[in-house]
């Protein structure tokens, strides 16, 4: 007789209660078991490489019982549940490997762990005491990156020797921690070896290096080989450059040491002492720095700051003034990251200036510092390929301050680093030691820097990294591919084809051929979709048309019956997979606009003279990073688009994945500059960042030494803006030259004294020009100094924002505060690090609401300039209030911060902890970018008897302007203009094409929107309700079709 529903649905429901119950038993015993074995075993029971932090190797287990004098370890070390999640085992790693050293040495090691945070200020002034900081890192908090402080540092001590820190240990550093202690003890006075590579007139550096230890004498260019043992390589204007060069570069600098290289794209040779010529050093220059992501441009490089430079005669060297002979000097030149502080001239002769492209070296995980550059009042011209007389060498063509020197550090701390000179003249045998220079000095700083102390050290720790592998053939590639992709499936394939043979299911036959056709026709299309891009066969959906050319555009193109369309690209195998992509869109975006597109394939075998054709007519080539043959490597493409029009040419440089979105805005941008025969015209005046005179008089001056005047770190929005058809004028503030029938005119960071560019800035508007300017009030520092206990302290270091009279005068104002705001976001910054007399500095995770965010919700969505922008982030941000511009000019407020902000009254010192909570809020979202337009007034600067500079009225206006506003200008330096997620670039592009071009190509320019479009964070409350509807959704389904069956089966 079955037994009774009831009875069995009470056997199911006990039985699942007893498996639940057993699982979560047995979860339970294997979590207390694991805790428990990492409290009694630290040490695995099985490591026959000592690759755990607790199993000591043979080395150290050695020196251990070698020693005599007592060894004192001291880690301090903030507590596991502070600790961020991915920091989760440096703290019990790092305490079990000095367990295990103590067990090894006896008695004669003593072990301390130490969290200074469980005593307060007394902890942190002990750990300054050992020279010992905190560093803040990253952590996620209440679904946000935030920052956190901790404590990861060992400090090693011994009668006789000096004590020895070890700081921020990370969990990167496990695996070699302790050969890296191992390192520091066994640590000796031993001196570098060097290696050079180094043409007939250079011979003088092997010398002067050999008094600071061993040199080889290498010929890197034959060979592409390096001694295993040297610590600093020198290699100056190299011959030859292939991919294994790179290559051995790259394994070189990641063993831990470091390259010098100097080179430049030419030479000048001199007839006489009158004349002189220039002559190309061939491609290998150029393609070495390519692959570590700069650029050497290949123009004369002249500086009104020159020196005599000795030059070989058929008479016998003479010393020779020119302006190609740049003397730099200690003040344009910082070198903060070094060991010393800049000393002595230097001579860069004939030099081609460094350009660095920020996204590969990014990509590859560097970070690039500029050591040296020209002074402001620098011009360039093209080469002479003839002999010229020097004093005929036009020097009329101004640009900003030209990077000299390099230094390109990995965010890899074990990583060397590499310094590139712009010239090979500072190691030349005649300037070493040619008086009035400091050739010598340098040289003996570079050794001090990258081939010494803690450099040494870390070059010694066997980090048991991979050898890179021989290089192979394309037969053995394809090979390994074939072997490695195919094998998994053909042995599955052979074993069910074994086992279904066995047991008789298998029928072979001869296929019918309608089947083989079917086959056939399948493969053909798929070949034929690989061969053309997987982009051709594609539909627009989305709502406003954005990947198809608008009507405008085409009416455009028809506007010119003549117009002739010309594609001038790299051949396709040069392409990256991203450009190949981009470059089907194109094709199929230009298929649509019924002109016949020319295309001409540049590969190899293109002459010469047909490539210089193209560079002549502003088509020229760019980096970009592929892989060929299984190798990154960065290469020189080609990609922009000529049109012409009767006589007339004008160029699109770039097409890419990246300007292909404003494909629209290019088109339509180049008709124009055909059918007014003109290029528009914008004038940019840059700000120079430099120290405050407080920070040059305490670091530099009082040393008897030369405070660094900045570098050009806008270069890349000015060349983003030559890429989209603009004529880049540069202002020196040196040298106010404002030009004429400028179409508009950008202005980054307004600094005291710009009296002369604020009188020109006032005469454009009040003429109907109009204007974009970038400005804030102050760069907020981080600061770690012993005497505080490396308390991290935020300094905001004055801009002395300059403009702050006129817009007075327009009735606006830029309140001198720190704006804050709950919209916030995390950034990596250098915080200055005083731990003894050479100040250190080290990228620490920043993560404080003067970091301003801006959403999509803070945009204004009925302005075509801000309507599809993505998220913004104003670095150190500044707000905008209007005292009475409704009266006299039309406000529009573009960008707000979040109705959250609040800000700090700072009246000098660090900004106390306070400062980063709200007392109150502002009430309102507030103005961060204000377009103005109306009738601006021209004003002039006048002196008072006092000295005072006070502003008179100008001529009166004769038309209306137009002042775009934008409360930061960090957002558009060198290193965070293109940074991802956000839109800075995108920004600057919208406001450059509305002050110069009007809505109409505003609205083009503005249609890719780019940047990611976030959100503001959300409240507390509303966190908690979407945490549990993500996390809870899935077992809540679950549950409730569960309830509902057992439902049914109870009304059943």
């Amino acid at each position: 007789m079955p037994a009774p529903v009831s009875h069995s649905i009470t056997t199911r429901r006990l039985f699942a209660l007893s498996a639940t119950c057993c699982f979560l038993f047995v979860l339970g015993i294997v979590a207390f078991l694991t805790r428990i074995t990492q409290t009694i075993a630290p040490a695995p029971l099985f490591d026959p490489r000592a690759r755990h932090s607790a199993t000591l190797s043979a080395p150290m287990r050695s020196w251990l019982q070698a020693q005599t004098t007592p060894l004192s370890a001291t880690l301090f070390m903030s507590a596991d549940e502070r600790l961020p999640a991915h920091l989760k085992a440096v703290g019990s790693s790092t305490r079990q490997l000095l367990s295990a050293m103590q067990e090894a040495a006896g008695n004669r090691m003593r072990t301390r762990v130490v969290d200074p945070d469980l005593s307060g200020d007394e902890g942190a002034a002990y750990a300054a005491r050992a020279r010992v900081s905190p560093v803040r890192v990253r952590k996620i908090l209440d679904d946000r990156t935030s920052e956190t402080t901790i404590w990861s540092s060992l400090v090693l001590s011994r009668a006789g020797h000096a004590d020895v820190l070890i700081q921020d240990i990370q969990a990167q550093h496990l695996p070699h921690l302790q050969p890296w202690i191992l390192s520091h003890l066994q640590a000796a006075s031993r001196a570098p070896k060097f290696a050079v590579d180094v043409p007939e007139g250079y011979r003088q550096v092997a010398a002067h290096l050999a008094q600071h230890g061993p040199v080889m004498e290498i010929d890197f260019d034959r060979g592409a080989r390096l001694p295993p043992d040297i610590d600093l390589f020198i290699w100056v204007q190299p011959d030859k450059v292939s991919d294994a060069h790179v290559a051995r570069l790259r394994s070189f600098l990641a063993s831990g040491r470091s390259v010098v290289l100097a080179g430049s794209p030419y030479r000048m040779v001199h007839v006489d002492e009158s004349h002189v010529s220039g002559l190309s050093n061939g491609p290998a220059w150029p393609a070495l720095l390519r692959a570590f992501g700069l650029r050497a441009t290949p123009d004369l490089l002249m500086d009104r700051n020159h020196g005599p430079v000795v030059i070989p005669l058929d008479s016998g060297p003479v010393e020779l003034r020119a302006p190609y002979h740049l003397r730099n000097l200690p003040a344009f030149r910082d070198f903060r990251p070094f060991a010393t502080q800049a000393r002595g001239g230097l001579a860069f002769a004939g030099a081609g200036a460094l350009q660095i492209d920020t996204e590969l070296l990014q990509d590859s995980g560097w970070r690039a510092h500029v050591a040296a550059t020209t002074t402001q009042f620098a011009t360039v011209t093209d080469v002479p390929v003839a002999p010229v007389r020097i004093d005929e060498l036009r020097q009329e063509l101004r640009v900003p301050k030209q990077n000299l020197m390099i230094l390109l550090t990995s965010e890899d701390p074990w990583v060397g680093q590499m310094l590139v000179l712009a010239a090979p003249t500072p190691f030349a045998d005649g300037s070493l030691s040619q008086a009035g220079y400091g050739h010598g000095i340098f040289l003996r700083d570079l050794v001090r820097s990258l081939a010494a102390g803690e450099r040494l050290i870390r070059i010694d720790v066997d980090r048991q990294t991979a050898r890179p592998l021989a290089s192979t053939t394309s037969g053995e590639r394809l090979l390994w591919r074939l072997l490695l992709i195919g094998a998994v499936p053909a042995l599955w394939i052979w074993l069910g084809v074994r086992r279904l043979g066995i047991l008789g299911q298998i029928r072979f036959a001869v296929p019918s051929l309608r089947p083989m056709v079917i086959v056939g026709v399948i493969v053909l299309a798929g070949v034929w979709l690989a061969a053309t891009g997987l982009d051709r066969p594609r539909l627009d959906l989305t709502a406003d048309d954005l990947h198809s050319l608008t009507d405008e555009t085409l009416e455009s193109l028809a506007s010119l019956p003549d117009l002739q369309v010309e594609w001038v690209v790299s051949s396709n195998t040069e392409l990256p997979i991203g450009m190949k992509r981009a470059a089907a869109r194109f094709q199929d975006a230009m298929s649509s606009t019924g002109l016949d597109l020319t295309i001409h394939r540049l590969d190899g075998n293109t002459p010469t003279s047909q490539r210089q054709h193209f560079v002549k007519a502003g088509i020229r080539p760019f980096a970009v990073e592929r892989v060929a043959h299984d190798t990154t490597r960065v290469d020189r493409v080609v990609s922009g688009l000529l049109l012409r029009s009767g006589l007339r040419q004008t160029a699109i440089p770039r097409i890419d994945e990246r300007t292909l979105p404003h494909l629209d805005f290019l088109l339509v941008a180049a008709i124009e500059r055909l059918r007014q025969n003109r290029t528009p015209r914008l004038t940019v005046v840059s700000d120079l960042p430099r120290l405050s005179p407080a920070e040059a008089l305490e670091d530099y001056q009082k040393k008897g030494l030369s405070a660094p005047r900045g570098v050009d770190v806008y270069s890349h929005a000015k060349q983003l803006l030559r890429d989209y058809g603009y004529t880049v004028q540069h202002v020196s503030l040196r040298e106010p030259q404002f030009p004429r029938h400028s179409d508009a005119v950008l202005w980054f960071q307004p600094r005291r004294d710009a009296s002369a560019i604020v009188e020109a800035l006032s005469e454009h508007l009040s003429q109907g020009g109009k204007a974009v300017v970038a400005l804030q009030h102050y760069n907020i520092q981080q600061r770690q100094y012993r005497g505080a206990g490396f308390s991290t302290v935020h300094w905001p270091q004055p801009q002395f924002q300059d403009l702050v009279g006129y817009l007075e005068l327009i009735g606006v104002e830029q309140p001198r505060e720190v704006l804050m705001d709950r919209s916030q976001h995390a950034l990596q910054l250098d915080t200055q690090v005083n731990r003894s007399a050479v100040r250190e500095y080290d990228a620490q995770q920043v993560a404080l609401p003067f970091l301003l965010r801006s959403v999509a919700q803070q945009h204004d969505v009925d302005d075509e300039l801000t309507r599809r922008l993505g998220d913004l982030l104003f670095i150190w941000g500044n707000r905008f209030q209007l005292t009475g511009a409704g009266s006299v000019l039309d406000a529009d407020t573009l960008v707000t911060t979040s109705a959250h902000a609040w800000s700090y009254d700072w009246r000098g010192g660090w900004l106390p902890p306070e400062a980063f909570e709200p007392a109150t809020y502002l009430g309102v979202p507030q103005p961060l970018v204000l377009r103005l337009r109306g009738l601006f007034p021209a004003i002039h600067a006048v002196r008072d008897s006092a000295g005072s500079r006070r502003f008179g009225p100008g001529p009166a206006s004769t038309a209306e302007g137009q002042l775009v506003l934008i409360g930061s200008s960090e957002m558009f330096k060198d290193p965070y203009l293109l940074r991802a997620p956000f839109a800075h670039d995108q920004l600057l592009l919208n406001t450059v094409a509305d002050a110069v071009y009007g809505a109409d190509m505003l609205v083009l320019q503005a249609r890719a929107g780019g940047g990611r479009r976030g959100f503001e964070p959300p409240a507390d409350g509303e966190r908690f309700a979407w945490r549990l509807a993500v996390v809870g959704m899935g077992p809540g389904l679950f549950a409730l079709l569960g309830l509902w069956r057992w439902g049914r089966r109870r009304s059943g």
